[in-house]
């Protein structure tokens, strides 16, 4: 359904999540089975599935749980870099070694109508992001649509790496484009690295830009942004 990375990446799709509830660790059942709607519970589950589709395609044997954050975020293993994302009872999972990519972020969307693009792109977007949408007005939604969701990949993209002191805002990444297409991001202020991610210093400074992907189907966006080892070599 989508191809978003390339190589070093492994992607997975999952709708149907009647078949495959015996692919997730004991925990992980526990744990959806806490949440306090249908909803949340089948989009956890579709979730970790793709999630443990996507390890196994990556030569990880995953026999642990893939458990919950303080703040919500899957909790990989230390070498894995990865993402999920889930929207229109479809989720979307991402893994790569963190030895080739040592952060990434995927985001899935529904594309949204001009009424609501309208309303979200004065939460959310620069004066530039807002003149490429508008330079379309028959696609405001689609557009608006992809500001939001490579935004969101961003953070979900710089979230592990920074300090907890730090409170990512839809103002610290910017988005620029070649004509119809996003061609980069860039991050707007520095930001502080974990300590045991201090290698990432260099890349998390204001100025520093990032490659970015969107891909449609049907109604969804999935948009896709991520660091890889390259690039941090040439930052430092």
């Amino acid at each position: 359904m989508f191809s978003t990375f390339g190589k070093n990446v492994f992607l997975a799709v999952v709708e149907d999540i009647t078949t495959d509830l015996d692919l997730l660790h004991p925990d992980e059942l526990l744990l959806g089975e806490r949440f306090n709607s249908t909803k949340r519970c089948e989009d956890f589950f579709r979730g970790r599935i793709a999630a443990r589709r996507a390890l196994s395609v990556a030569g990880c044997q995953a026999s642990f749980p893939l458990l919950i954050g303080e703040s919500g975020e899957p909790l990989w293993p230390e070498t894995i870099a990865g993402s999920i994302s889930h929207s229109s009872a479809v989720a979307v999972a991402a893994v790569a070694s963190k030895c080739h990519m040592p952060l990434l972020g995927i985001d899935l969307q529904t594309i949204i109508t001009i009424e609501r693009a309208v309303k979200l792109l004065g939460r959310i977007a620069s004066d530039s992001e807002r003149a490429w949408v508008n330079a379309d007005p028959v696609n405001v939604g689609l557009r608006s649509t992809a500001i939001f969701s490579l935004k969101e990949a961003a953070y979900k993209m710089l979230f592990p790496g920074v300090t907890e002191e730090e409170h990512l805002r839809f103002s610290d990444i910017e988005i620029h484009f070649e004509g119809e297409h996003p061609r980069f991001a860039r991050l707007e202020r520095t930001l502080a690295a974990r300590a045991e991610d201090c290698y990432l210093e260099g890349f998390l400074s204001r100025g520093a830009v990032f490659p970015v992907n969107l891909e449609q189907r049907d109604s969804l966006l999935l948009s896709a942004m991520w660091i890889d080892n390259v690039r941090v070599t040439l930052a430092r």
